[in-house]
């Protein structure tokens, strides 16, 4: 094999290596927010399987709602690596299967009205504040699904997204379902029947 093979061969490998160094921190760590279609599988760019170690919350979800409530959800975890004062200390994604999400601050912003995540500014901490408008039908169950993600922000030093943990949480809002009929008084059922047969054969006669 002569020098300018083996020189070539040494370039292409040098080149490969320097784009998959560019690309990796972009796919394996979203410091700008994720997709609930990215999501909904969970965190598996940073963790291939959810952890126990980290505790992922919604608060604020209501048992049920009224047409066009509005309610202020807090969305936060516990556990895992993400320590204040870390550069990163984790994200969130938060779904809802009907209504509308509203971002309050710079640290979380929409996706679409129903898929909210974090900001670059927002991924320094473990909390953050949305707003939540029940829909104009409330007549069905609204689902909320939370992906959390706690890491140890070593992604700077080369080691992307080693050591990250993450979870999920499920909530509920129930609605008031299709209104109920009436029980029908089985006497008054009867008079109604024999008022209207007595009607029916006058008219005939």
């Amino acid at each position: 094999m002569d020098k300018n093979s083996v020189l070539s061969r040494r370039l292409v490998i040098l080149t490969i290596l320097a784009m998959v160094m560019v690309i990796l921190p972009s796919v394996t760590s979203l410091p700008t927010g994720i997709k609930y279609d990215q999501a909904e599988d969970g965190c598996t760019c940073h963790e291939s399987a959810p952890s126990d170690s980290v505790t992922a919350t919604i608060e604020g979800v209501p048992d049920s709602y009224n047409r066009l409530e509005t309610f202020t959800l807090t969305v936060s975890f516990t556990g895992g690596p993400g320590t204040e004062g870390n550069l990163n200390v984790g994200g969130f994604n938060l779904w809802v299967s009907d209504g509308s999400l509203t971002s309050l601050d710079s640290t979380t912003q929409l996706n679409s009205p129903n898929d909210i995540t974090h900001t670059e500014e927002g991924n320094n901490q473990r909390s953050w504040t949305v707003e939540w408008t029940a829909p104009e039908d409330n007549s069905s169950n609204v689902n909320f699904i939370l992906h959390t993600n706690s890491v140890n922000g070593n992604a700077g030093s080369g080691a992307g997204s080693s050591g990250d943990m993450w979870n999920r949480a499920v909530a509920t809002a129930f609605g008031f379902g299709p209104p109920e009929l009436p029980d029908a008084d089985p006497f008054k059922v009867l008079a109604t029947l024999i008022v209207v047969s007595v009607v029916l054969l006058s008219i005939v006669v």
